[in-house]
């Protein structure tokens, strides 16, 4: 009798550019057999890519998604539409989700990101997220004049603005801040 076993890449996954733990790496992969899938991208811009997940492990680990997958019309579809996260952003929210806690090597842009969706889906509540928050934030601070002059920094929420112009230790002068506040006022 054969069994069946899954294939998993020879590529290892990476975050931020180091390569993960075996374990999250085997969840990542888009040979790894898992019974739930995540579109993500909003598909008028782009095409939507699909992101396998460990439903259960959603279910559990954020309030948020459990409110939705456990509603009699979702509790047995095998897939739940997210547009407004890009790939990147949600594999990252994955990563954590799935134990990888090591933040260390977040860039500025997957912490912008990550803290936009921290804003958008407040009630997004895992056990690492009050961590990857003050990670961010951190890197905010270390990085904001390149935050304050990044192309998409006008795009940010008004709540993600006042967090940030409201913190008590920036690397620039009070006048930068507030030609980035003008400036994200006036696109």
């Amino acid at each position: 009798m054969a069994t069946a076993v899954a294939s998993t890449s020879l590529n290892p996954q990476t975050s931020q550019g180091r390569p993960l733990p075996d374990y999250i790496d085997y969840w990542l992969s888009p040979d790894t057999p898992l019974d739930f899938n995540v579109p993500v991208g909003n598909p008028d811009l782009c095409t939507q890519e699909r992101i396998r997940a460990v439903k259960w492990m959603l279910i559990v680990l954020s309030k948020m998604l459990r409110a939705m997958l456990l509603q009699r019309k979702m509790m047995y579809q095998s897939e739940i539409s997210v547009p407004g996260l890009d790939h990147a952003t949600y594999q990252n929210i994955l990563v954590y989700m799935y134990g990888h806690d090591d933040t260390s090597s977040l860039q500025l842009e997957a912490a912008v990101s990550l803290l936009c969706v921290a804003e958008l889906r407040r009630s997004f509540v895992c056990k690492k997220v009050p961590k990857l928050w003050e990670t961010a934030t951190e890197i905010v601070h270390c990085q904001i004049e390149g935050l304050f002059f990044h192309a998409q920094f006008p795009t940010v929420s008004p709540k993600v603005l006042l967090h940030i112009v409201q913190q008590d230790r920036l690397n620039v002068g009070e006048i930068d801040v507030w030609r980035a506040a003008f400036n994200w006022a006036t696109h």
